[in-house]
Protein backbone atom coordinates (compact mmCIF):
# COMPACT_ATOMS: atom_id res chain seq x y z
CA UNK A 1 0.00 0.00 0.00
CA UNK A 2 1.16 3.50 -0.80
CA UNK A 3 0.83 6.11 1.92
CA UNK A 4 -0.23 9.47 0.48
CA UNK A 5 -1.14 12.51 2.55
CA UNK A 6 -4.57 13.42 1.19
CA UNK A 7 -4.86 16.38 3.56
CA UNK A 8 -2.67 18.49 1.23
CA UNK A 9 -3.38 20.19 -2.10
CA UNK A 10 -4.54 19.15 -4.62
CA UNK A 11 -6.41 16.44 -2.71
CA UNK A 12 -8.11 18.92 -0.36
CA UNK A 13 -10.03 20.17 -3.40
CA UNK A 14 -11.85 16.83 -3.46
CA UNK A 15 -14.77 15.95 -1.24
CA UNK A 16 -14.55 13.00 1.17
CA UNK A 17 -15.88 10.59 -1.47
CA UNK A 18 -13.26 11.75 -3.98
CA UNK A 19 -10.42 11.32 -1.48
CA UNK A 20 -11.73 7.85 -0.59
CA UNK A 21 -11.78 6.93 -4.28
CA UNK A 22 -8.11 7.96 -4.52
CA UNK A 23 -7.28 6.02 -1.34
CA UNK A 24 -8.95 2.84 -2.66
CA UNK A 25 -7.46 3.05 -6.13
CA UNK A 26 -3.88 4.09 -5.45
CA UNK A 27 -1.15 1.77 -6.67
CA UNK A 28 2.62 1.94 -7.06
CA UNK A 29 4.34 1.54 -10.43
CA UNK A 30 8.00 1.80 -11.37
CA UNK A 31 9.27 3.21 -14.65
CA UNK A 32 12.79 2.97 -16.05
CA UNK A 33 14.83 5.98 -17.12
CA UNK A 34 13.74 7.10 -20.62
CA UNK A 35 10.70 4.80 -20.52
CA UNK A 36 7.66 6.32 -22.22
CA UNK A 37 4.71 6.46 -19.82
CA UNK A 38 2.22 7.86 -22.35
CA UNK A 39 2.67 8.39 -26.07
CA UNK A 40 1.66 11.74 -27.54
CA UNK A 41 -2.09 11.72 -28.12
CA UNK A 42 -2.63 8.53 -26.13
CA UNK A 43 -5.54 8.62 -23.71
CA UNK A 44 -4.36 7.73 -20.25
CA UNK A 45 -6.24 5.48 -17.88
CA UNK A 46 -4.74 6.81 -14.66
CA UNK A 47 -3.83 9.83 -12.61
CA UNK A 48 -0.10 9.84 -11.90
CA UNK A 49 1.28 11.02 -8.59
CA UNK A 50 5.05 11.25 -8.65
CA UNK A 51 6.42 9.71 -5.46
CA UNK A 52 10.14 9.65 -6.29
CA UNK A 53 12.29 10.81 -9.20
CA UNK A 54 11.28 13.08 -12.05
CA UNK A 55 9.41 12.99 -15.36
CA UNK A 56 9.88 15.08 -18.49
CA UNK A 57 6.90 15.83 -20.73
CA UNK A 58 8.11 16.03 -24.33
CA UNK A 59 6.32 17.18 -27.48
CA UNK A 60 8.04 15.23 -30.28
CA UNK A 61 6.56 17.55 -32.92
CA UNK A 62 8.70 20.45 -31.67
CA UNK A 63 12.42 21.01 -32.31
CA UNK A 64 14.53 19.33 -29.63
CA UNK A 65 15.57 22.67 -28.13
CA UNK A 66 11.93 23.47 -27.25
CA UNK A 67 10.39 19.98 -27.04
CA UNK A 68 10.32 19.77 -23.23
CA UNK A 69 6.95 21.22 -22.26
CA UNK A 70 6.71 19.90 -18.71
CA UNK A 71 9.00 18.79 -15.91
CA UNK A 72 7.54 17.02 -12.89
CA UNK A 73 9.33 16.18 -9.65
CA UNK A 74 8.44 14.31 -6.49
CA UNK A 75 6.48 16.08 -3.81
CA UNK A 76 3.10 16.80 -5.29
CA UNK A 77 3.29 16.55 -9.07
CA UNK A 78 0.03 15.09 -10.36
CA UNK A 79 -0.95 14.69 -14.00
CA UNK A 80 -2.79 12.45 -16.47
CA UNK A 81 -5.91 12.37 -18.63
CA UNK A 82 -7.92 11.03 -15.71
CA UNK A 83 -6.89 13.93 -13.45
CA UNK A 84 -10.13 15.18 -11.84
CA UNK A 85 -11.39 18.62 -12.85
CA UNK A 86 -10.60 20.23 -9.50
Amino acid sequence: MVDVDLSQLPFTLLDDEGREQIRRGIDLAYFDRDEVILETGQTGEYVYLLHKGEVAEIDPTLPSSTSRIGHYTAGGSVWGDQYPQW
